[in-house]
Protein backbone atom coordinates (compact mmCIF):
# COMPACT_ATOMS: atom_id res chain seq x y z
CA UNK A 1 0.00 0.00 0.00
CA UNK A 2 1.15 3.31 -0.42
CA UNK A 3 1.43 6.16 2.01
CA UNK A 4 1.52 9.32 -0.88
CA UNK A 5 2.12 10.46 -4.42
CA UNK A 6 4.91 8.64 -5.97
CA UNK A 7 6.35 11.03 -7.56
CA UNK A 8 7.59 13.24 -4.34
CA UNK A 9 10.90 11.49 -3.12
CA UNK A 10 12.52 12.35 0.18
CA UNK A 11 14.58 15.82 0.37
CA UNK A 12 13.21 17.18 -2.82
CA UNK A 13 13.92 21.29 -2.24
CA UNK A 14 12.50 22.13 -5.53
CA UNK A 15 10.11 24.94 -4.22
CA UNK A 16 11.87 25.97 -1.68
CA UNK A 17 14.59 26.98 -4.38
CA UNK A 18 12.33 28.69 -6.43
CA UNK A 19 11.26 30.80 -3.45
CA UNK A 20 14.75 32.03 -3.09
CA UNK A 21 14.85 33.05 -6.50
CA UNK A 22 11.71 34.24 -6.09
CA UNK A 23 13.15 36.98 -3.25
CA UNK A 24 16.85 37.56 -5.11
CA UNK A 25 14.72 39.01 -8.02
CA UNK A 26 12.83 40.73 -5.60
CA UNK A 27 15.68 42.07 -3.98
CA UNK A 28 17.27 42.96 -7.75
CA UNK A 29 14.32 44.74 -8.64
CA UNK A 30 14.38 46.80 -5.28
CA UNK A 31 18.42 47.87 -5.65
CA UNK A 32 17.75 48.76 -9.22
CA UNK A 33 14.59 51.23 -8.26
CA UNK A 34 16.50 52.74 -5.65
CA UNK A 35 20.07 53.33 -8.25
CA UNK A 36 17.29 54.86 -10.64
CA UNK A 37 15.87 57.37 -8.29
CA UNK A 38 18.87 58.71 -7.19
CA UNK A 39 19.96 59.17 -10.85
CA UNK A 40 16.96 60.91 -11.65
CA UNK A 41 17.23 62.93 -8.46
CA UNK A 42 20.94 63.77 -9.68
CA UNK A 43 20.10 64.77 -13.26
CA UNK A 44 16.50 66.66 -11.61
CA UNK A 45 18.84 68.79 -9.58
CA UNK A 46 21.36 69.16 -12.33
CA UNK A 47 18.98 70.52 -14.62
CA UNK A 48 17.52 72.82 -12.11
CA UNK A 49 21.21 74.44 -11.39
CA UNK A 50 22.15 74.45 -15.54
CA UNK A 51 18.48 76.48 -15.61
CA UNK A 52 20.17 78.97 -12.91
CA UNK A 53 23.65 79.31 -14.70
CA UNK A 54 21.46 80.17 -18.09
CA UNK A 55 19.25 82.35 -16.29
CA UNK A 56 22.13 84.20 -14.40
CA UNK A 57 23.80 84.29 -17.87
CA UNK A 58 20.90 85.85 -19.52
CA UNK A 59 20.65 88.90 -16.66
CA UNK A 60 24.08 89.27 -17.07
CA UNK A 61 24.05 90.12 -21.17
CA UNK A 62 20.72 91.40 -20.79
CA UNK A 63 21.60 94.50 -18.44
CA UNK A 64 24.08 96.03 -20.89
CA UNK A 65 25.19 99.97 -21.36
CA UNK A 66 25.65 101.94 -24.17
CA UNK A 67 27.38 105.32 -24.93
CA UNK A 68 24.76 108.10 -25.83
CA UNK A 69 25.19 110.34 -29.03
CA UNK A 70 27.24 108.45 -31.23
CA UNK A 71 29.87 107.37 -28.96
CA UNK A 72 31.56 111.12 -27.93
CA UNK A 73 34.07 111.10 -25.31
CA UNK A 74 35.31 114.74 -24.27
CA UNK A 75 38.83 114.82 -22.83
CA UNK A 76 39.18 118.08 -20.25
CA UNK A 77 43.07 119.35 -20.45
CA UNK A 78 44.96 120.66 -17.79
CA UNK A 79 48.16 122.45 -18.44
CA UNK A 80 50.98 123.03 -15.14
CA UNK A 81 54.41 124.67 -15.68
CA UNK A 82 55.96 121.16 -16.28
CA UNK A 83 53.15 119.10 -18.22
CA UNK A 84 49.78 119.02 -20.10
CA UNK A 85 47.65 116.12 -19.86
CA UNK A 86 44.02 114.82 -19.69
CA UNK A 87 42.62 116.25 -15.94
CA UNK A 88 39.22 114.27 -16.58
CA UNK A 89 36.98 112.67 -19.33
CA UNK A 90 33.34 112.77 -19.19
CA UNK A 91 30.79 110.40 -21.74
CA UNK A 92 27.35 110.20 -21.92
CA UNK A 93 25.96 106.63 -20.45
CA UNK A 94 22.11 104.52 -21.39
CA UNK A 95 21.02 101.65 -21.28
CA UNK A 96 21.84 99.60 -24.83
CA UNK A 97 18.16 99.31 -25.58
CA UNK A 98 14.62 99.49 -24.24
CA UNK A 99 13.95 96.41 -23.49
CA UNK A 100 17.59 95.61 -21.33
CA UNK A 101 17.21 95.48 -17.62
CA UNK A 102 17.86 98.60 -15.46
CA UNK A 103 21.64 98.44 -14.42
CA UNK A 104 22.47 99.31 -10.76
CA UNK A 105 25.17 102.27 -11.11
CA UNK A 106 25.56 103.11 -7.42
CA UNK A 107 29.33 103.15 -5.87
CA UNK A 108 28.96 100.14 -4.54
CA UNK A 109 27.76 98.26 -7.54
CA UNK A 110 30.07 99.61 -10.08
CA UNK A 111 33.73 99.66 -10.78
CA UNK A 112 35.51 102.05 -13.20
CA UNK A 113 38.81 101.43 -14.54
CA UNK A 114 41.66 102.51 -16.38
CA UNK A 115 44.02 101.15 -18.32
CA UNK A 116 46.98 102.24 -20.41
CA UNK A 117 50.43 101.03 -21.47
CA UNK A 118 51.83 101.65 -17.37
CA UNK A 119 49.43 101.52 -15.42
CA UNK A 120 45.90 99.50 -14.64
CA UNK A 121 43.92 100.87 -11.73
CA UNK A 122 40.82 100.78 -10.40
CA UNK A 123 39.26 104.03 -9.57
CA UNK A 124 37.39 105.45 -6.55
CA UNK A 125 34.04 106.82 -6.49
CA UNK A 126 33.96 110.48 -5.19
CA UNK A 127 31.01 112.86 -5.03
CA UNK A 128 33.08 116.10 -7.08
CA UNK A 129 34.91 113.93 -9.42
CA UNK A 130 35.43 117.69 -11.39
CA UNK A 131 38.14 118.67 -8.79
CA UNK A 132 38.88 115.51 -7.12
CA UNK A 133 40.88 112.05 -8.68
CA UNK A 134 38.23 109.33 -8.92
CA UNK A 135 35.04 109.06 -11.14
CA UNK A 136 31.05 110.24 -10.22
CA UNK A 137 28.08 110.37 -12.47
CA UNK A 138 25.38 113.14 -12.54
CA UNK A 139 21.47 112.28 -13.94
CA UNK A 140 20.67 113.88 -16.73
CA UNK A 141 17.56 112.28 -17.28
CA UNK A 142 15.86 110.40 -14.62
CA UNK A 143 17.20 109.56 -11.13
CA UNK A 144 20.10 107.24 -9.71
CA UNK A 145 21.53 105.24 -8.80
CA UNK A 146 19.73 102.80 -10.92
CA UNK A 147 19.99 103.40 -14.56
CA UNK A 148 16.77 102.24 -16.53
CA UNK A 149 15.93 102.51 -20.39
CA UNK A 150 15.37 106.26 -21.79
CA UNK A 151 17.21 107.47 -18.50
CA UNK A 152 20.98 109.00 -19.36
CA UNK A 153 23.59 109.73 -17.16
CA UNK A 154 26.96 111.34 -17.28
CA UNK A 155 29.93 109.82 -15.96
CA UNK A 156 33.01 111.82 -15.09
CA UNK A 157 36.34 110.51 -14.64
CA UNK A 158 39.02 112.85 -12.97
CA UNK A 159 42.52 111.38 -14.07
CA UNK A 160 44.75 113.85 -11.88
CA UNK A 161 45.50 110.91 -9.18
CA UNK A 162 47.35 108.80 -11.98
CA UNK A 163 50.94 107.55 -11.39
CA UNK A 164 51.68 108.48 -15.01
CA UNK A 165 49.39 110.75 -16.35
CA UNK A 166 48.03 110.62 -19.52
CA UNK A 167 49.16 112.90 -22.39
CA UNK A 168 48.98 113.15 -25.96
CA UNK A 169 49.19 110.06 -28.20
CA UNK A 170 48.47 107.94 -25.48
CA UNK A 171 46.18 105.19 -25.92
CA UNK A 172 44.19 104.17 -22.60
CA UNK A 173 40.85 102.45 -21.81
CA UNK A 174 38.09 103.48 -19.26
CA UNK A 175 35.92 100.32 -18.11
CA UNK A 176 32.64 100.84 -16.75
CA UNK A 177 31.81 97.53 -15.09
CA UNK A 178 28.25 96.80 -13.03
CA UNK A 179 28.08 94.30 -11.08
CA UNK A 180 25.51 92.98 -13.22
CA UNK A 181 25.91 93.03 -16.97
CA UNK A 182 28.27 93.49 -19.61
CA UNK A 183 31.43 95.73 -19.31
CA UNK A 184 31.47 99.16 -21.46
CA UNK A 185 35.28 99.49 -22.18
CA UNK A 186 35.64 102.96 -23.64
CA UNK A 187 38.91 102.93 -25.92
CA UNK A 188 40.43 106.12 -27.22
CA UNK A 189 43.96 108.42 -27.60
CA UNK A 190 44.26 111.87 -27.02
CA UNK A 191 45.18 113.72 -29.87
CA UNK A 192 49.08 115.27 -30.92
CA UNK A 193 47.90 118.80 -29.11
CA UNK A 194 46.27 119.25 -26.13
CA UNK A 195 44.21 122.45 -25.35
CA UNK A 196 40.96 123.28 -23.79
CA UNK A 197 39.00 120.08 -24.71
CA UNK A 198 38.73 117.26 -27.56
CA UNK A 199 36.58 114.91 -28.30
CA UNK A 200 37.95 111.47 -28.82
CA UNK A 201 35.53 109.77 -31.53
Amino acid sequence: MLNGPSHIRPGDQRGATAIEMAIILIAFVVVASVFAFAILSAGVLSTEKTGETLLGGVADTSASLALQGGGGVIAWTRTTPLTTSVSRVEFHVTTASAGDAAVDLSSTGTIVSYLDSDQAVDLDFVAGPEDTPGWGTTWLVGTGPILEPGERVKFVVNLNGLTTLLTERTEFVIQVKPSQGAVLPLARTPPAELTGFSDLH
